[in-house]
């Protein structure tokens, strides 16, 4: 198996991962935008985050009393958080943004948006970015 494995190094610690894992763009990859929900088993599991994380948004992810936010994932990057209010039939989302999102991204954003909606048997009343 290490034969099929790309060594990385970050902070003095090794990491390994897939080899074609590295090279997504010569991939016929479909770029994905992820609503991960608070407590998601990536941002739980690993007790250094500064290797997907940022660290000047580890303290937003990562609340007081333990509480891990729910996380806007865009093409593999972290770039905001997010929560939902639900009003009878409707959910509304409000996203808290790391940087500016385009509008291209905010359009795959309101269809994970949709699909989360839907799955939870709720129309879509909108969605806020702050």
């Amino acid at each position: 198996m290490e034969g099929n494995l790309e060594r990385f190094e970050v902070a003095g610690k090794m990491y390994y991962i897939p080899e074609e894992a590295l090279y997504l763009e010569r991939q016929n990859v479909i770029s994905q935008v992820k609503l991960l929900g608070k407590f998601d088993p990536l941002f739980v599991s690993y007790a250094d985050k500064g290797w997907f994380a940022d660290a000047m948004y580890q303290k937003e992810i990562w609340r007081t009393a333990g509480h891990i936010e729910a996380v806007i994932l865009i093409d593999g990057e972290i770039r905001g958080t997010w929560r939902y209010l639900i009003k009878g039939t409707k959910i509304q989302f409000t996203c808290y943004c790391f940087s500016r999102i385009s509008v291209r991204d905010r359009k795959r954003i309101a269809l994970e948006a949709e699909r989360l909606a839907l799955f939870l048997q709720k129309d879509l009343a909108g969605i806020k970015y702050e």
